[in-house]
């Protein structure tokens, strides 16, 4: 496996690449599995997308215990699910 990264103008790391084959990339910098892993480890987590209001629905018709779900909610329930996974209906 090779490493590779790209730098700023202020010389700080932009990103990093990885090839499973011997390859030159343009305009990068060779470099070693342990720099390319330390790079990768100090980037943030995602944050995560809004929920959808279909996803919020859903979480909402879900919040309540299945004795008080009433039957059109079932239904709307497994509507939103079908939706939300592609499952066409």
């Amino acid at each position: 496996m090779e490493y590779w990264k790209f730098l700023n103008p202020d010389g700080s790391i932009s990103t990093v690449e990885s090839h499973s084959y011997p390859h030159i990339v343009p305009d990068a910098i060779q470099i070693t599995k342990e720099e390319y892993d330390a790079f990768i480890a100090s980037l943030p987590e995602p944050e995560p997308p809004p929920p959808t209001p279909d996803e919020l629905r859903l979480q909402e018709l879900l919040s309540n215990s299945p004795d008080v779900i009433t039957m059109p909610e079932i239904w709307e329930a497994l509507r939103l699910l079908d939706k939300l996974h592609g499952i066409p209906t």
